[in-house]
């Protein structure tokens, strides 16, 4: 069973851009819990704090106590997932934060990742191990979240692939993904081809072996050297008739 984060909220009695730079100015950024049948509930948290609580294995996925407090007495205490968040551009720290209350005896959709081990026979064999999915979709209890899911690729031939439908996923949890969607695929290298055009190219370039029949070829007619056409030769040995002499 998945251990509790405890992380302390104050209830906010005023919101706006006004408020909100107000509570950072004093180190606090504004938070909001809400859920099934809870209306949308105005917090503020430390971000230090905040950071810690979720630093652990599992991410946004870890479990927190939201011990909710108004003017710093005791208000009340939910269950709750960091749902979403924004980060400031240069320094790097939340600047809001939303929660989701959950009921740890019914089962919630997350995303964990998937973490690979083993070395693919198509990669022993040559190919490329593709990676297409990092995580996973799944439904489960929230207290049986887990760190990640493996799958374990060494089986993976060159042109095979491993499907969401089949991942082994421990009891009790189901996959909210498309079971023929990819998760890890290992394709054959890519030889890259030589185009026609170049091929050419070397072969008409200074010094090629000329093509085959071309080597004796008798040159153009017309051009230095060239032998006389057929019958050419007959006609120029033939002398030319002259005209009788007068007398």
């Amino acid at each position: 069973m998945a251990t509790l984060v405890p992380l302390v909220t104050e209830k906010r009695g005023l919101t706006g851009k006004g408020v909100n730079r107000q509570l950072r100015n004093k180190g606090a950024i504004p938070a909001v819990l809400y859920g099934r049948g809870l209306e949308p509930l105005p917090l503020s948290v430390d971000p230090k704090a905040l950071k810690t609580a979720v630093s652990g294995p599992l991410g946004l996925n870890t479990l927190l106590e939201l011990s909710i407090q108004e003017g710093g007495q005791p208000l009340d205490k939910r269950t709750a997932l960091l749902k979403d968040y924004q980060i400031h551009p240069i320094k790097r720290s939340y600047v809001h934060a939303d929660f989701v209350a959950v009921d740890i005896t019914k089962q919630i959709k997350v995303r964990v990742p998937i973490e690979v081990t083993g070395r693919a026979i198509g990669v022993v064999d040559g190919g490329i191990l593709q990676i297409i999915r990092r995580d996973i979709g799944i439904a489960c209890l929230p207290t049986e979240i887990p760190h990640s899911i493996t799958i374990d690729v060494t089986p993976l031939k060159i042109g095979a692939s491993i499907h969401v439908g089949e991942v082994t996923l421990p009891a009790g949890i189901k996959t909210t993904d498309l079971a023929n969607n990819t998760v890890a695929t290992c394709v054959a290298p890519q030889v890259e081809k030589v185009a026609v055009a170049e091929v050419a190219a070397v072969e008409g370039a200074e010094g090629a072996v000329p093509a085959e029949g071309a080597e004796g070829a008798a040159p153009a007619e017309g051009a230095e050297g060239a032998a006389p056409a057929e019958g050419a030769k007959a006609a120029a040995e033939k002398p030319e008739k002259k005209g009788k002499d007068k007398k």
